[in-house]
C-alpha cells in the first residue's frame, strides 16, 4: 500500500491493547490509530518489514475481541531507541469485524469533530 492508498482511508486516533502473534511470540502493542486498512503501533519491538502477524483487540468492553491477520507496511524508529512505531495493513479480517472498526471509526470522528 503506498501513501496514496493509505490516506484513503479515514484515521481516527485511539489507544487500545493489541496483541501482536507471530514467531512463536505474542507481545503487546498500543494503537495510536486505527482505519478500516489497518493500524499504527507503538512497542517494544522491531518487526519485520512485509511479515503477517495476527492481531488481537478489542474496541470496546460491549463488544467481542477481533481477530485478524495484518502486514507490516512500515517500521519508524522514534528519539526512544527501545520504542518502534509500526504501520499494519489488515490482509484477512471477517466482513463482520470491518463492520466494527467501520463504526468505531466513524463514532470516534463524530466525537473528535464535535
Amino acid at each position: 500500500m503506498n501513501n496514496g492508498e493509505r490516506r484513503k482511508s479515514f484515521r481516527t486516533n485511539c489507544n487500545i491493547n493489541v496483541g501482536v502473534s507471530g514467531d512463536d511470540k505474542e507481545i503487546r502493542a498500543e494503537s495510536l490509530d486505527i482505519s478500516e486498512t489497518g493500524f499504527k503501533l507503538r512497542s517494544y519491538r522491531r518487526f519485520a518489514l512485509n511479515s503477517r502477524y495476527e492481531l488481537t483487540f478489542t474496541l470496546n468492553p460491549e463488544l467481542t475481541n477481533i481477530k485478524c491477520v495484518a502486514s507490516v507496511a512500515w517500521i519508524n524508529k522514534v528519539d526512544d531507541p527501545d520504542i518502534f512505531l509500526t504501520g499494519f495493513t489488515f490482509s484477512e479480517l471477517s466482513q463482520d469485524d470491518l463492520l466494527k472498526i467501520q463504526r468505531f471509526v466513524e463514532e470516534k470522528g463524530d466525537s473528535e469533530g464535535a
